[in-house]
């Protein structure tokens, strides 16, 4: 361990290595004690040379790097002949050379582990002993913690510092309209894992080892804001990693704010398939799945599961807990998105009903059902009845009434969407073939089987003749990366369990193969662990239970069920 300088700014003794678990998350101490692992921080965000009451002590755990620390760093790797590559992620710059089977540039031969080797100690210590605790200019390069930011370790370097610049700029301007050009009286400190973090002795490996709740959980509820990097937003990589999801899961519980960063081309693109209405929240939660998340190593991931099992509801628990996260912070974006639109944009784009159907997923049906309302009588006024923009304004608002069972209301409508889009569009039309489904799904409520059998019967009929003569071109793909062949199977993979929830309703029973279809095409479009690919497997297991095939009920559908 580091011993105590000369200078005071850095105490790492071990007399106390037996202290309380209190005493460890302290957020600040009046006088100088020997708590292991506390740093004396200054405290001024000015250039002046800083007095003894400009000081406090934090645990090493609540200290962050500054907006100063980002520029630094670039400065002290040019003099070390260390190129930050746009391409560089943070894996490769912790252990450069010691991972060798890292994606991106070739490996660094310095990094952060190899600058750290003498002293055993975390970067920020290492930079504190060797006194590098404040810029040329006089700014400090450390503060106490005020947000935590969250990241996979496959993410690019610059996207991280991206997000402390930004969020720095936010924060100060945010403070200068309140307090006019007065500064913020303390530097803004961001808790980044690979400069806190000792990597040559984790703390949950120190003796007594320190757990989850003292090195993480005890930061974000010390600042209660936590920062997540996700990028690329398609495919976000830190919803991928049992780290990342177990820190907004954490976030949840503590009722911190949650702060989602994204560099800012993709963030543009973002907002534009969220105010076109292509963006599909149902694929991205699919990809949120604790169990099948990855780690950096094997133990930490076997250490996270530990925690996951011993809290209420297991993983099946925190992977929604973390849905339900991410749900709030889109419905954010999507009520800003909206306060950006002209009137008139928001008939002509589709963010209302995009906004209305992730609100109607949270169980927010008052403001849903407001939303669709409102959409359609714009659209009757701006558009007139029979239109294509109304008519699909019209088939969501009937189909937010069946799930209200509004049933009577909905069905009127759906026949008039029916009508309207087979005049408009054509008896084949996949919008046609979709409403016919929806209203199918009413009759089905109202008692209505036979009818509803039948039109499914000729429905899915219809669905086969569409997909036969549409060719497979993976060169053309929508917004969810799908190509419009794959686009159409989906959709008739929902027509088909309709059609078997109808089958079964009317007893009829022999539908085992029509879901298995259903289910192996799902996992190729979709996964494994997408809501309608576990919705159909559920289906299955039901089917085979009316059969009394319990046999054929595994273990493999049981488990799946329960995810």
């Amino acid at each position: 361990m580091i011993n105590r300088r000369d200078d005071d700014l850095l105490i790492l003794n071990d007399d106390n290595a037996d202290a309380p678990a209190d005493e460890l998350i302290s957020t600040k101490i009046d006088e100088p004690v020997n708590l292991p692992g506390t740093i004396k921080l200054p405290i001024k965000a000015q250039p002046d040379p800083p007095s003894d009451g400009d000081y406090e002590f934090v645990s090493r755990f609540q200290i962050g790097v500054t907006r100063h620390f980002v520029s630094w760093f670039q400065e002290f790797m040019k003099q070390k002949d260390q190129d930050l590559a746009p391409t560089l992620t943070t894996e490769q710059l912790v252990l450069g050379r010691y991972n060798l089977g890292s994606s991106g540039p070739s490996p660094m031969e310095w990094c952060l582990k190899d600058q750290c080797a003498i002293d055993k100690c975390s970067f920020i210590e290492w930079c504190i002993k060797n006194g590098h605790t404040h810029t040329k200019e006089g700014f400090p390069l450390f503060g106490k913690v005020n947000a935590f930011v969250s990241h996979a370790w496959a993410c690019r370097l610059v996207d991280l510092f991206d997000a402390i610049s930004q969020h720095s700029d936010e924060v100060t301007s945010q403070h200068l309209n309140i307090h006019s050009h007065r500064p913020p009286p303390h530097e803004y400190g961001f808790f980044l894992d690979i400069f806190v973090v000792n990597q040559h002795l984790f703390p949950w490996n120190e003796s007594p080892p320190l757990n989850f709740n003292i090195v993480l959980r005890s930061t974000i509820a010390s600042c209660m804001k936590t920062i997540v990097v996700l990028s690329p937003f398609e495919d976000p990589i830190p919803l991928q990693r049992c780290w990342c999801i177990f820190e907004l899961h954490t976030t949840r519980q503590l009722q911190a704010s949650l702060h989602v960063h994204m560099p800012l081309i993709e963030l543009e693109r973002f907002h534009d398939i969220l105010i076109r209405g292509t963006f599909d929240f149902n694929d991205w939660i699919s990809r949120i799945n604790i169990a099948d998340a990855d780690a950096v190593s094997t133990a930490d991931k076997d250490m996270i599961m530990q925690l996951v099992a011993a809290s209420p509801g297991g993983a099946a628990a925190l992977n929604r807990s973390v849905v339900i996260l991410l749900s709030d912070w889109l419905i954010s974006q999507g009520n800003a998105a909206m306060k950006q639109l002209t009137p008139n944009e928001r008939i002509e784009t589709n963010l209302v009903e995009n906004l209305a159907g992730i609100l109607w997923r949270q169980h927010k049906v008052a403001e849903a059902g407001a939303l669709f309302s409102e959409m359609v009588e714009d659209r009757i006024r701006h558009f007139g009845k029979g239109h294509e923009r109304t008519l699909a304004g019209q088939h969501l608002y009937a189909w937010f009434l069946r799930t209200r069972s509004e049933l009577t209301r909905a069905d009127e409508i759906f026949m008039e969407v029916v009508q309207g889009r087979q005049s408009v569009l054509g008896e084949k039309h996949p919008d046609t073939l979709s409403s016919r489904m929806e209203q199918a799904e009413v009759w089905k409520l109202l008692g209505r089987l036979d009818e509803c059998e039948s039109s499914m019967n000729s429905v899915i009929g219809l669905w086969r003749e569409l997909i036969s003569t549409t060719p497979d071109n993976k060169a053309n793909v929508g917004a969810a990366g799908r190509s419009p062949r794959n686009q159409l199977l989906l959709l008739m993979y929902r027509s088909m369990q309709v059609y078997v929830s109808v089958l079964l309703a009317l007893n009829k029973t022999d539908v085992v193969a029509m879901v298995s279809e259903i289910i192996h095409g799902r996992v190729k479009l979709l996964g494994k662990n997408h809501p309608y690919t576990i919705d159909a497997i559920i289906m299955k297991v039901v089917c085979l239970s009316k059969r009394e095939e319990l046999k054929q009920i595994d273990d493999a559908f049981l488990d799946r069920c329960k995810m």
